[in-house]
């Protein structure tokens, strides 16, 4: 019976660890590009703990530079952040999917008036 038990008590204990050790390791600088009617170039630095990711950055559309706050989520495979530009304000919620330092995928971006966009974002960790 003392088997048993220890199999038991393994089972309990596992899921918890390999959650932590599911998130990739994006923390850093990164540059993305985002594309929809017009182009923005978006840098920024990503700060990391376990599956929780934050940071601050700029981003370029044409001549216009903005502030842009960063929070979100990393597992293994996806990157999921929410980008607020501060100014001129917006949501953009990234949805991406991560190989190596590289992440790409899609874009919904909300304005104050609640205008909705989409369009690609494809991103790549610099340092």
């Amino acid at each position: 019976s003392a088997p048993t038990t220890t199999a038991s008590t393994a089972d309990t204990e596992l899921p918890p660890a390999q959650t932590v050790a599911a998130a990739a390791t994006v923390g850093g600088i990164w540059s993305f590009l985002l594309n929809d009617t017009q182009e923005k170039d978006l840098a920024v630095s990503i700060f990391q703990k376990d599956s929780d990711v934050f940071g601050a950055g700029k981003m370029r559309e044409g001549e216009d530079i903005m502030d842009v706050a960063v929070s979100g989520t990393v597992t293994s495979s996806t990157l999921q952040i929410n980008l607020v530009t501060l100014g001129t304000i917006s949501l953009y919620k990234l949805d991406l999917d991560l190989s190596g330092e590289a992440a790409s995928g899609r874009f919904q971006a909300i304005s104050t008036s609640g205008e909705t966009w989409t369009g690609n974002a494809d991103g790549q960790k610099t340092a």
